[in-house]
């Protein structure tokens, strides 16, 4: 996990892919803000591990917190790494999501965090969900487990982001 070190903020999503993320945090001392109840409940078995939930309306579904409330606790911390995933990743369009609440909270973290840290693989390329909220020029680092294509590609390096692969994948 080199992108995260002690003493970092840092932010994980409700994506399944974020929390196996989660699941491989070493007990060292970061603070972890995040909407999604499973990660909480996860590193709150780490003493190091400082966690705060943003609140907000829990969605049935993904047991996260979304909403108003949880918009305004992010806009009072301070996140230099924030780990997100999606539903799609289309190159023209950006990011997506299906759900509303959840695209909102994720266009609010990528504005204030320092670093924006996508994680996706090969099942999200050319995908378009119904709520778009962020543009591969708002990703500094994409992690896939395949080259995302081309267009991906070239879409990310334009704002200056870096994608990592597995060291097979790479040319």
């Amino acid at each position: 996990m080199e992108q995260i070190q002690t003493g970092d903020s840092i932010f994980f999503d409700a994506s399944s892919t974020v929390f196996h993320v989660a699941l491989l945090l070493p007990n060292i001392e970061v603070t972890v803000l995040t909407s999604a109840l499973k990660v909480a409940v996860e590193l709150a078995r780490r003493p190091a591990v400082r966690v705060i939930l943003t609140g907000g309306i829990v969605g049935h579904g993904s047991l996260s917190c979304q909403g108003g409330l949880a918009e305004t606790i992010l806009e009072r911390c301070h996140v230099q790494k924030a780990f997100l995933s999606c539903r799609g990743v289309d190159a023209v369009r950006g990011l997506s999501e299906p759900n509303a609440e959840q695209a909102d909270l994720k266009r609010e973290i990528i504005g204030l965090a320092d670093q924006t840290i996508l994680l996706a693989d090969h099942s999200k390329a050319g995908l378009k969900s119904s709520y778009f909220f962020a543009k591969l020029t708002d990703v500094d680092i994409f992690i896939g487990d395949r080259n995302p294509g081309d267009a991906v590609t070239m879409a990310v390096k334009k704002g200056g982001g870096k994608i990592i692969l597995p060291k097979e994948q790479i040319e």
